[in-house]
């Protein structure tokens, strides 16, 4: 495939996720994220429970 020679973007940020320090913080970072989606999702339906 052509392709194949072209550089392909994102090539580095997997490399550098193969940190454990980078991969430890990425997972802490949707850790966070989806805690804070569960909190507004929570929210939402304390504030509009006939809302679904």
């Amino acid at each position: 495939m052509p392709g194949e020679q072209m550089p392909v973007p994102g090539v580095d940020f997997y490399q550098y996720t193969e940190s454990p320090d980078l991969a430890f913080a990425s997972e802490g970072i949707a850790w966070l994220l989806d805690i804070v989606v569960q909190g507004r999702v929570r929210s939402m339906e304390e504030h509009w429970p006939d809302s679904g």
